[in-house]
């Protein structure tokens, strides 16, 4: 598969691909629907053309509620085929912030599956938009219009490379999310690198089961294993307990993940037939020694990566064949990532500084945030995007993701890496994941306090908690409180929201200078 050189839109895309292949599958999902790529053309054409019957037009912006389901994957799609850009809403929001996504965005419509109708109402009131309703079963007006609709091409207008797709907002860790605006031209850039970096190809299988708003499935999931001409596994959510029945039930080959998936992997017991699955690959970013674990344990090749959705999800990559381990890999031929420190000076080999990143090709990476010109301009200063990511790079140009700047915690005059405190107290048998932040201190600076999510049944008190710190961690890195939590207040994108942690009561918590 040769490098995209290029500029091309997602339209003709996608169409390429179904006339190069019109009979082969594209998508099956765990309900047992299973649609070839000619099919799958013929469903997207109908969504364009009832959005078009709609009024929508090329520059118009569709907000799209939707769960994972194939109606999702149709409507971005046909949204992309007549020019218009989908807003990627998540599901998992509620009164003022899912308020926030949809008025920022100020869409033409919204496209709302009928389960999330009364929180979109209660939402936005009496501004809501009327709703396009959408259901699996095809009961409801907008759905009822879909399937009527005619299964050829749209005609009119068609999109640009350069247009945009999405509008896709930010995890919203700190601050209000922003809208990041990615061009049509960026998501085939990236399908067709990353399906040439992991050596996909047409057998392959994708499984998707982290949800569709966010990048990760979008640009690092769909979009590679499309211009592999592979066939897409979409599940509705990700399940540690029927992770492994489900791959197996649909003979999945590939996964992408972010986070968490992998650490809670890893903490189900072991089974005889661990082996016994039928992924050969997966790609993503968790914890080294957990990424070669899980190899080791379900017999496949694990790639690491980095990047964000500013940036096309994957900047860099391990590649198939190349891998080195511990690293984040290298920078796509498309992409210069470099360490600048806090005066945007370049450092050298082995130094700890900002990641910043700059496209060496046209419309490989974002826009900018939408309607936000002050914090696009701030992020893109001196002509480099500064991702607020630290890192460092080998003599070979291999990139290490060493955490957020902003989750660096100064204690008593020591800088401290969270994730490192993370993985030795995800490394206790009884923990299903641990999260760590500073708490500001007026004498240390920053105290570290430690959340943890336990393993279900497993009774761990904190005491024990601090004990296995003090074993593993020389003694000013062990925090000095301990709280455990049913579960982690979490982003859309399944990431820890640390943000909040950071204003959680500690009252209750233990105080390792009370013992």
């Amino acid at each position: 598969m040769n490098v995209q050189t290029e500029l091309q839109d997602v339209r003709t895309f996608l169409e390429g691909k179904v006339d190069e292949h019109p009979d082969r599958v594209a998508l099956v999902t765990t309900s047992g629907l299973e649609i070839t790529y000619a099919g799958f053309d013929r469903r997207v054409n109908q969504a364009a053309n009832a959005l078009l019957a709609r009024g929508v037009e090329r520059g118009h912006r569709v907000s799209l509620m939707l769960p994972n389901c194939p109606e999702y994957l149709f409507m971005w799609f046909g949204l992309a085929k007549i020019g218009a850009a989908h807003v990627a809403i998540n599901t998992r929001l509620t009164g003022d912030p899912l308020r926030y996504q949809i008025e920022k965005a100020d869409p033409y419509a919204v496209v709302v599956h009928a389960d999330l109708l009364a929180a979109y109402k209660d939402a936005c009131g009496f501004s809501a938009l009327p709703a396009l309703v959408l259901s699996e079963n095809g009961t409801d007006d907008f759905a009822a219009e879909v399937a009527s609709a005619p299964v050829t091409r749209p005609e009119g207008p068609r999109p640009g490379p350069t247009d945009p797709i999405v509008i896709m907002y930010t995890s919203g860790t700190t601050g209000f999310p922003k809208g990041v605006v990615n061009p049509h031209n960026a998501y085939v850039r990236a399908g067709t690198d990353l399906a040439r970096l992991m050596g996909l190809e047409p057998a392959d299988r994708m499984y998707v089961f982290m949800p569709l708003f966010h990048g990760n499935p979008q640009m690092m999931g769909v979009m590679p294993i499309l211009a592999a001409g592979g066939s897409i596994a979409l599940s509705s959510w990700f399940s540690a307990s029927g992770f492994w029945e489900e791959v197996r039930a649909m003979q999945a080959s590939i996964f992408t993940h972010i986070g968490s998936p992998l650490p809670i992997l890893m903490k189900q017991p072991p089974r005889d037939d661990d082996t016994d699955n039928p992924i050969r690959l997966i790609l993503g970013g968790a914890p080294k020694d957990v990424a070669r674990a899980f190899g080791e344990r379900f017999q496949c090749t694990v790639l690491e990566g980095w990047g964000m959705i500013e940036v096309g999800c994957n900047t860099t990559i391990t590649p198939a064949g190349g891998i080195v381990p511990g690293t984040n890999g290298l920078p796509r031929e498309c992409f210069d990532v470099r360490i600048f420190d806090e005066h945007d000076r370049e450092l050298p080999a082995g130094r700890v500084g900002e990641i910043v990143v700059r496209p060496l090709e046209p419309y490989v990476m974002f826009r900018g945030y939408y309607l936000d010109p002050d914090r696009t301009l701030d992020a893109m200063r001196n002509l480099w995007w500064h991702t607020g990511d630290l890192g460092r790079k080998d003599t070979d140009g291999n990139l290490f993701f060493l955490g957020r700047a902003d989750d660096a915690i100064k204690h008593k005059g020591e800088n401290i890496s969270p994730a490192e405190i993370e993985t030795v107290l995800d490394s206790h048998p009884a923990v299903q994941e641990a999260a760590i932040v500073g708490i500001p201190d007026p004498i240390a600076g920053q105290e570290i306090a430690a959340f943890v999510v336990p393993l279900r049944g497993s009774g761990v008190s904190e005491r024990e908690l601090f004990n296995w710190c003090s074993e593993h961690l020389p003694n000013f890195m062990v925090p000095r409180f301990f709280r455990i939590l049913d579960e982690f207040p979490r982003t859309g994108s399944h990431k820890i929201q640390k943000a909040r942690l950071r204003e959680m009561n500690l009252d209750g918590a233990l105080d390792r200078t009370a013992i």
